[in-house]
């Protein structure tokens, strides 16, 4: 078994200039030395080598060429880029999440006055302020208030009973 933590002490600084002439950037070479010793850690080496600096300079030079062979294949230089790999359309489950909560909220503003539906959308629609809708509809700023309470309410009722 080999002594790791040694081996870290000993080459950490040599095998990370090696790598910094091989990869893009400093903190991608010091990410590829922690790889490295990490695979060291859980590795069950073969006792039968016996130039240790050797195999950790070739191991690394292998991470070296996988990264650099990966970076090939997906350049990040341009943010952007990501756009093109990144689907924004929600999963099938959320959408039929989406449109179980719609219909929830749809049967429950099918069961409400024709007051409370009006503050209903103008409060979430319009985005107007209860005094707002209170002068609007000829009531108090507190009448509203509790109408849209009572609203809420009866929609988180129903989605705690979904």
């Amino acid at each position: 078994m080999w002594d790791v933590q040694e081996l870290f002490r000993l080459h950490s600084r040599d095998v990370t200039r090696y790598l910094r002439r091989r990869v893009s950037s400093p903190d991608t070479a010091a990410d590829l030395v922690q790889d490295l010793f990490l695979k060291l850690l859980i590795a069950d080496i073969s006792s039968s080598i016996t130039d240790r600096r050797s195999y950790l300079f070739r191991a690394a030079n292998n991470l070296a060429i996988n990264h650099n062979k990966r970076e090939g294949l997906v350049r990040f230089e341009d943010p952007s880029s990501l756009d093109a790999i990144v689907d924004d359309s929600p999963s099938a489950e959320r959408q039929l999440l989406s449109k179980q909560e719609l219909m929830i909220v749809a049967e429950v503003l099918a069961g409400l006055s024709p007051v409370q539906r009006k503050i209903f959308f103008l409060t979430k629609i319009d985005g107007l302020t209860f005094p707002a809708i209170g002068q609007k509809l000829g009531l108090a700023p507190t009448t509203v208030h509790s109408h849209m309470v009572r609203i809420l309410m009866r929609i988180q009722l129903r989605f705690e009973n979904l």
